[in-house]
């Protein structure tokens, strides 16, 4: 399978007659994962949680040196999220004080915070003031995309609607940072795939090239072992056509990587899409 998928990147463009022709060796998909319930990303804590076993003082102690360096970073940022997940109590007071902080990233992850908590008329001011960083080409790229996280992960009426409208903006397709890069919308969606996987299909055929570039890479993230078919049938004819959207990364090659593991070959070949006479 391996072979496979490399034989697809080295002939893709040199030669797809035989590329079709190799996409007719059958392929077994492995069984579907189960599928499990989706958890909102701020609540949930990172992959290697370097503050996993640091006590409550520990994390206090670092939360409140939290403060921004040069190329994008945020130093003690962590160990406050990981206090928030563990005290909130105890992480609102350092919150709040950062709120005000003329450090842009820094007041924005504080107000993420806050607003994951807040209720009634601070939820609203915090809903507005996020959502003003959001928008705002000029802000940091670090502040949009934790502003987008925020307010992607709680409910409330028009938010995946707003997503669409964020798609228009080309900046967010992929946001730098300094030393540090930023794909928001496929953030999002990674997050919550069941209910946003078909949104992004839907956006495919969006005349607008910055929404259709952002839905292909969005969907073109669950790759490798988080593959998922639904995410990338849509998108197989990104293979034929290099310029069908803008590419994020290596998105395309994985795709190309992947297609064998699902078992999407079947798919690729009765519709022709290596047919060079088309």
């Amino acid at each position: 399978m391996q072979l496979l998928a490399v034989s697809l990147s080295l002939l893709l463009a040199a030669a797809p007659d035989l590329v079709e022709q190799l996409l007719r060796f059958p392929v077994v998909p492995p069984p579907a994962p189960e599928k499990q319930a989706e958890v909102e990303r701020p609540s949930a804590p990172p992959v290697n949680d370097p503050w996993a076993d640091a006590t409550i003082p520990k994390l206090i102690s670092e939360a409140r040196k939290a403060h921004e360096e040069p190329r994008g970073w945020i130093i003690g940022g962590d160990a406050l999220e990981a206090l928030a997940r563990r005290d909130w109590a105890q992480a609102e007071a350092i919150a709040r004080r950062f709120a005000t902080s003329p450090q842009p990233r820094l007041r924005t992850l504080a107000k993420a915070l806050l607003y994951a908590h807040a209720t009634g008329e601070e939820q609203q001011k915090l809903h507005e003031e996020l959502k003003a960083v959001a928008t705002q080409p000029a802000q940091p790229g670090r502040s949009r995309d934790q502003a987008i996280e925020a307010l992607m992960a709680r409910d409330w009426p028009g938010r995946d609607e707003w997503l669409v409208t964020l798609m228009h903006d080309p900046t967010l397709g992929l946001l730098e940072d300094g030393d540090i890069v930023y794909e928001p919308i496929a953030m999002v969606v990674g997050a919550a795939p069941d209910r946003l996987i078909p949104l992004m299909v839907m956006q495919l055929g969006s005349t607008d090239a910055a929404v259709h570039s952002a839905a292909v890479n969005a969907l073109g993230d669950f790759y490798l072992d988080q593959a998922r078919a639904d995410a990338l049938r849509p998108i197989i004819p990104w293979l034929s056509n290099p310029k069908w959207a803008r590419e994020h990364g290596m998105k395309r090659l994985r795709l190309i990587q992947t297609v064998p593991r699902l078992g999407l070959t079947e798919a690729m070949v009765s519709e022709n899409l290596f047919d060079v006479r088309r």
